[in-house]
């Protein structure tokens, strides 16, 4: 069995606290080709046979990519996004090499009672389905609060990604929140953390009213003053005839939370144009709310070639069921919100550190200013892979399953309610 990078729990994650490394590449701490060059010999070892550029499948010009994993134990495929092909690729080998490590936990594993282990660890905040039955064994892998700076046990349910065998109980989700990589420890974990707070806000905002939803569409004039990838994306989609809007799921947390939904619309329609595919969906969360909005219009377009491409093991024909009245309407909607868009968006008020241990420093004061004071990780990364992999959680926060969205049980203001 591989060994995990360090020899003891805390060691991986207690040398990621103390790495001061500056970032040089869109808040990561080197470019993606560097990145992709290393990973590469390292991929038949993941399983990853091919990674392929599906870009052209679709008309937007926005590069995304594939990386095909054919004896996966969750998915075979994974999907990649970014501004330029090589960031697209190593978005997508990232992403299934995730998978890989989270199929293949390594030790030391221990047997506890759930009893036990709810005295030590604050389970019934973190992803749970069905009432717990605390008097079953279950297997833990241990990881570390980086905020109380002591280990905690946690059930590879939670952690793993197997889903060739059955979960040891049915009380805990299965999911692939908080699962994320980097070039280093802080970068993992800091990664892991904006996902889990995206769906956080996304959580918030699907039990938000309709009229509260609809406050928080963008209004295109504040799209005008967006610089760099921002803009360069946005002007793709122009180009491409498509629509784009763009909502702010930002929460309570004050981490910005960007929502881009994209539209096609064929105009050779007699009368009315419809949309002709799927709309693109996506998220992003990040310090800075231009590389979240970079994110969230990128996914977008990764969701569209998704579903395009049709390759990624979880599609159903329910995914392509309602390609043609009921995303019209969802389009007539959006375009009635902007009546009451918010004009008032700011895009360029960066609270980003210069390091991925800067971020780190500011996502957790902003986590434990909203009353949520644990941060779990798990280091999943491998001794001989130069790639850093983590399973983060915060109790408390809400989570996406299969389901949908389900809101954390942490106490939330009357705003929220």
């Amino acid at each position: 069995m591989t060994k995990t990078r360090s020899s003891d729990v805390s060691g991986g994650v207690q040398t990621a606290l103390t790495d001061t490394r500056q970032k040089c590449w869109q808040h990561r701490i080197c470019p993606p080709q560097d990145t992709l060059e290393k990973i590469t010999p390292y991929l038949p070892r993941m399983g990853i046979t091919r990674l392929a550029d599906i870009t052209g499948l679709d008309r937007i010009g926005i590069p995304v990519a594939q990386a095909i994993r054919p004896l996966g134990r969750s998915l075979s495929v994974a999907q990649g996004k970014g501004m330029t092909l090589p960031a697209a690729r190593v978005s997508a080998a990232m992403e299934a090499a995730e998978g890989w490590h989270a199929e293949n936990l390594d030790g030391p594993f221990q047997q506890i009672s759930g009893l036990d282990l709810m005295e030590a660890t604050d389970l019934e905040s973190l992803p749970m389905s069905d009432p717990p039955v605390w008097d079953q064994e279950l297997t833990i892998l241990e990881g570390r609060d980086i905020i109380a700076d002591r280990v905690v046990a946690l059930p590879i349910d939670l952690i793993g990604k197997d889903y060739t065998q059955a979960p040891q109980h049915k009380g805990f989700h299965r999911t692939t929140n908080g699962l994320a990589s980097g070039n280093s420890l802080t970068e993992a974990i800091v990664s892991g953390l904006h996902e889990l707070i995206e769906r956080d806000c996304i959580a918030d905002f699907a039990h938000m009213t309709p009229q509260d939803r609809a406050a928080r569409l963008c209004h295109p004039h504040m799209l005008d003053a967006c610089t760099g990838d921002a803009k360069t994306l946005l002007d793709l989609i122009a180009s491409a005839g498509f629509h784009v809007f763009i909502h702010d799921l930002t929460n309570d947390i004050g981490v910005p939370a960007m929502r881009a939904t994209l539209f096609s619309v064929d105009q050779s329609v007699p009368g009315h144009g419809r949309p002709r595919a799927q709309p693109g969906l996506g998220c992003g969360c990040h310090l800075d709310p231009q590389t979240a909005l970079v994110r969230a219009i990128t996914e977008a377009a990764q969701s569209r070639l998704t579903c395009i491409a049709g390759a990624r093991d979880d599609l159903t024909d329910r995914r392509y069921d309602t390609i043609a009245d009921g995303n019209l309407g969802r389009l007539l909607e959006m375009a009635a919100d902007l009546q009451t868009a918010d004009k008032t968006r700011c895009f360029d008020a960066c609270a980003a550190g210069t390091s991925p241990m800067g971020d780190l420093d500011i996502l957790t004061r902003k986590l434990t200013a909203a009353g949520l004071e644990k941060i779990y990780v798990v280091d999943l990364s491998k001794a001989d892979l130069p790639i850093h992999v983590v399973r983060v959680f915060v109790p408390g926060l809400g989570y996406l399953t299969s389901k949908g969205p389900t809101r954390g049980n942490r106490y939330r203001s009357a705003d929220h309610e």
